[in-house]
């Protein structure tokens, strides 16, 4: 799954590198207020049925076709609901730009409906490689295709039409590698929608933590600059959410076979959290101190002024995946009712602190304050883990705060670095890699080693290496 989802990032950030380079922030910022709108109604209205369908042992085909009825249904009155709401976010945003963008992305939401709910079978039976054939067909074509639209657009309406190939090409796909063909059926929706509902609060809330930073923005600020923020926002925490989330994706079906609350089920847990601390917190940290000479390497000149976005939200990425990193737990378990709540109680606190630093301040302080939020956000989780049982506080925090410190070392070792001239951005940023990776490994290792080198992600790392190491050498 990690390597799925990193394989369709790398793609991805081709895509990105040349699209940003044949369009101008302008064009990212009038997509990125378009988006805020539809794909906050696509959270919301995000059934998740697939992880009803994964759950559930005793599947039957009225499962299936009740699940897909949901997906078609859900498409159909999303993509209405869009196009009427579209004029008011022209107005609300000034730009008349907006509305049209919606409208034509709106019919996205309609074509996925149709996607063949048979390829949920792929990850219930942890068939991981037909999952990755299936992502990786989608998005070569996809690719080709969208590419060739912006060439010949050359503005918005670009990217706005890629994404209606994008569904498109997605239902093709669905229903070439799955035999499955679903059918019109109600008879188990009420069954399905005791999961789902929690499910779309979830997404619901989570999408608007994401978002109202650009929403707020969008008022305050204009296109160029929700541009810039949108773009530090996606690709800075890009090396942490596209390694935490795929993993997810097969951790569930995992996880659901474990019975819950047993020390297995808890091993299992801690395991899993320690490894996402061991590496999402110098990923996401790395990213914050290099994204100086990274941005313009990356995205060209032009995206400069993003800079001080990427340094914040850098941050906050490495403590989100900690909260992405836990959620399979929750929902192979039967927790989504809890974590949703969690959900709510974030956006609740995160809304307000959001718009009053975006209104009384400025703009950089709405990613400070982001960041911020994301610490407490992380002890409240782990507040809540320790309550259900899952685990205890201290064996989280005994597993967490050997990545933490060194991962601060580390930026702290990256920013004592003299600096360069500007023309110097590539080896300023090897030279800058290298460090925080010798600084990270160096200190994690003398902590774990001072620790009394206890029983742990770090032993299990070096135990594994060690293995591949010695295995490597026999066959030589």
């Amino acid at each position: 799954m990690v390597s799925m989802r990193w394989s369709l990032k790398l793609i991805g950030v081709v895509n990105t590198v040349i699209i940003a380079r044949l369009l101008a922030p302008d064009d990212f910022g009038v997509i990125a207020m378009a988006m805020i709108l539809v794909g906050f109604l696509t959270e919301i209205s995000e059934t998740n049925v697939a992880i009803a369908l994964i759950r559930n042992k005793d599947t039957t085909r009225d499962d299936y076709n009740s699940a897909w009825t949901i997906k078609v249904v859900t498409g159909v009155i999303l993509t209405i609901v869009l196009i009427g709401l579209a004029p008011f976010m022209a107005i609300f945003y000034g730009d008349p730009r907006v509305e049209i963008v919606i409208q034509i992305i709106s019919f996205r939401c309609l074509i996925n409906g149709f996607e063949n709910i048979g390829v949920v079978d792929f990850r219930k039976n942890m068939q991981f490689a037909k999952e990755f054939r299936y992502w990786i067909y989608r998005r070569l074509t996809d690719i080709v295709i969208s590419l060739t639209i912006v060439f010949l657009l050359r503005d918005y309406y670009a990217l706005a039409i890629s994404m209606l190939v994008s569904a498109s090409v997605t239902v093709f796909y669905s229903f070439i590698m799955s035999a499955y063909r679903p059918r019109f059926s109600l008879t188990r929706v009420r069954a399905l929608w005791s999961v789902s509902q929690w499910l779309m609060v979830d997404h619901g809330c989570r999408f608007i933590g994401r978002r109202i930073d650009e929403f707020v923005i969008g008022g305050v600020a204009g296109s160029t600059v929700v541009g810039n923020y949108y773009m530090a926002s996606e690709i800075s925490a890009m090396p942490t959410r596209e390694v935490v989330m795929p993993a997810g994706r097969a951790l569930i079906p995992t996880f659901a076979k474990v019975a819950s609350g047993t020390e297995e089920s808890r091993k299992a847990f801690l395991s899993v959290l320690a490894l996402m601390a061991i590496y999402s917190f110098p990923a996401g940290v790395g990213i914050s101190a290099v994204s100086p000479d990274l941005v313009p390497i990356l995205l060209g000149s032009q995206w400069v002024p993003a800079i001080p976005f990427f340094q914040w939200l850098g941050i906050y990425a490495a403590l989100e995946a900690i909260l992405l990193g836990v959620r399979p737990y929750f929902l192979a378990h039967g927790g989504e009712r809890v974590y949703a709540v969690v959900n709510i109680g974030f956006v609740l606190v995160m809304v307000p602190a959001i718009v009053a630093a975006g209104y009384l301040f400025d703009v950089l302080a709405i990613a400070v304050t982001r960041s911020s939020l994301a610490f407490f956000m992380v002890m409240v989780m782990l507040f809540v883990i320790a309550r259900l049982r899952y685990a205890t506080m201290a064996a989280m925090i005994a597993v967490l705060w050997r990545p933490f410190l060194a991962s601060g070392l580390m930026w702290v070792g990256i920013q004592a670095l003299p600096e360069l001239e500007a023309d110097t951005h590539v080896y300023s940023l090897l030279r800058g890699t290298v460090t925080g990776l010798a600084v990270y490994i160096f200190v994690i290792i003398a902590l774990w080693f001072f620790s009394g080198r206890e029983n742990g992600a770090e032993r299990d790392i070096i135990k594994f290496l060690g293995q591949k190491f010695f295995k490597h050498r026999q066959t030589q």
